[in-house]
């Protein structure tokens, strides 16, 4: 079952190669839950944001090392 967030970053991984997709989407798909759980749990906004923000910085978090 693919969350809007997967769905999301897979359209985003449409401009990649397929084997970064394949890792990538992996990846986000491991952390993306736990990581919405935790910030709504855990941390004060100082202003609201659309979940499509935090989805793009999942993306480019997990990009920062990518060759």
């Amino acid at each position: 079952m693919l969350t809007v967030g997967c769905a999301v970053a897979q359209g985003w991984l449409l401009t990649r190669s397929q084997q970064e997709t394949d890792i990538l989407l992996g990846l986000f798909d491991r952390i993306y839950n736990d990581l919405i759980i935790y910030s709504v749990q855990n941390l004060n906004k100082k202003m609201i944001t659309l979940q499509c923000n935090a989805i793009v910085q999942v993306v480019s978090l997990l990009c920062i090392n990518w060759n």
